[in-house]
């Protein structure tokens, strides 16, 4: 098919202009709606991406990566019941551990902390070599106020992959329990790993600053 041509080729504009063509002639078409749906959530415009995706996902119910991609693209407009709920279908279909993570995100962004734990949970132990369950672990416990929970989970994160943001996630659960020697130290590592934060005003960052 063109349209998938010109995707395979990068050339996203082509290639949504070919798969829009395709549905207008032939609605139900699932390989039009699918790169349709995906060159434009690559290009950016998820909201563009939106209505050849939910036709995409119910033209094909039964398959996971089209409720997989309705969910990611659900998540990147922060609707994140619609998300959680077209990922709970993508796994229901096929068990994925990177799914389980994005819906224990969507289910964090709804207050359901013990419900995220469970896919955060469920990720680490079907891939413990994942540095973002892990981190994403550390924030729900830190919710759920388990504190020393939180810190060996931010620890296992940074021993797998180490970022200026799981060091300042990591002194921040120290500030809370009182260790600033900690805190100042994950701190000053933040910063050597990142020295120009998107808040730079952060209480940790003063916090670490000389004088």
């Amino acid at each position: 098919m063109l349209s998938s041509l010109r995707y395979l080729q990068d050339d996203l504009a082509g290639a949504a202009a070919a798969a829009q063509r395709a549905v207008d002639l032939q609605p139900d078409l699932v390989e039009a709606q699918r790169v349709l749906a995906t060159a434009r959530y690559h290009a950016g415009d998820a909201a563009a991406a939106l209505p050849a995706a939910q036709a995409l996902a119910r033209l094909e119910p039964q398959d996971a990566a089209s409720q997989s991609l309705l969910g990611d693209i659900y998540f990147n407009l922060q609707q994140w019941d619609a998300a959680a709920q077209a990922y709970t279908a993508a796994l229901a279909l096929k068990d994925d551990t990177s799914t389980h993570v994005v819906l224990g995100m969507a289910e964090l962004q709804l207050g359901q902390f013990g419900a995220a734990a469970e896919q955060f949970r469920t990720a680490v132990t079907q891939e413990p070599g994942n540095a973002l369950a892990w981190q994403s672990l550390g924030g729900v416990y830190v919710h759920q106020n388990r504190l020393t929970d939180a810190v060996s989970a931010y620890q296992r994160a940074l021993s797998i992959t180490e970022t200026a943001l799981a060091h300042e996630q990591l002194a921040s659960v120290y500030v809370q329990l009182g260790d600033i020697d900690q805190a100042i130290s994950h701190y000053q590592r933040a910063v050597a790993l990142d020295p120009s934060p998107a808040d730079p005003g952060s209480p940790g960052r003063t916090l670490c600053q000389p004088g």
